[in-house]
């Protein structure tokens, strides 16, 4: 006859299965796998367009169908980072496990499904995720500029290695690498902004006219409106996501 084993036995020994987190957070996503993906498809060099807008999607589809309230992602490379403002928006209760295992699951699935529609693929793409903890709006607005900074070195160093060659940039600082690019004809400026920037997907709110279905008047009401732009975060750009992002914490 089997055992008789108690099921909270088991469950006890979960690791980190009561650790949980409070608002507001990042749960940044980091794609694995990508390197072969890239060089079974020839993606283009230094930068391919079709796999940051599947990018793009990814984390729009995110937003809209997973059940997380997100705020706010920004997406460059192979990572998206979520923003999630409110305790009330964390679901599970803010359980640890929960949220990295499941929005780096549906990561994943939305990623494969949009990816398979534009290209066949037989290997496998995963995503990991992490949770970065921030405190107030001025934490998430330096975590943003972090991360742009890290897009716009990614940038650098991927036309470098194209252009000029990865032996030849090791030990240069990124203003010897930008000078040499120039003198190979390429005008950093010049390049797409999502190249230097990545994209931001952040919720606009709106003013619109409405009626009052019980008094018949006219009035205003406030809707958001999902906005999907390259924004150099590391310039007066990020105002235009901060505010929006303070109209999102006074309004949820």
């Amino acid at each position: 006859m089997p055992l008789l084993i108690s099921s909270e036995k088991f469950r006890l020994r979960e690791v980190y299965s009561k650790l949980s987190v409070k608002a507001p957070i990042f749960v940044r996503v980091d794609g694995n796998g990508f390197h072969k993906l890239a060089n079974e498809h020839s993606f283009k060099k230094p930068f391919d367009e079709e796999l940051h807008n599947i990018m793009v999607e990814t984390a729009l589809n995110v937003i809209k169908n997973s059940g997380f309230h997100i705020s706010l992602a920004y997406t460059y490379s192979d990572e998206i980072s979520y923003l999630i403002l409110r305790d009330a928006h964390l679901p599970h209760s803010g359980r640890i496990e929960k949220i990295v295992s499941l929005l780096s699951a549906f990561t994943t699935s939305s990623f494969q499904r949009i990816f398979s529609k534009a290209k066949s693929y037989s290997g496998i793409i995963a995503f990991d995720a992490r949770i970065v903890k921030v405190y107030r709006l001025d934490d998430i607005i330096e975590y943003l500029k972090w991360r742009a900074s890290d897009c716009f070195r990614n940038f650098i160093n991927a036309y470098a290695q194209d252009i000029i060659g990865r032996k030849q940039c090791i030990g240069l600082k990124a203003s010897q690498i930008i000078e040499l690019l120039f003198k190979k004809g390429i005008n950093i400026n010049e390049k797409p902004k999502w190249q230097r920037c990545g994209t931001t997907i952040f919720k606009q709110t709106i003013l619109k006219n409405a009626v009052n279905k019980v008094t018949g008047r006219n009035m205003v009401v406030k809707r958001r409106k999902i906005i999907i732009e390259s924004l150099d975060l590391n310039s007066n750009e990020i105002l235009k996501v901060r505010r929006e992002i303070e109209n999102l914490s006074v309004e949820s």
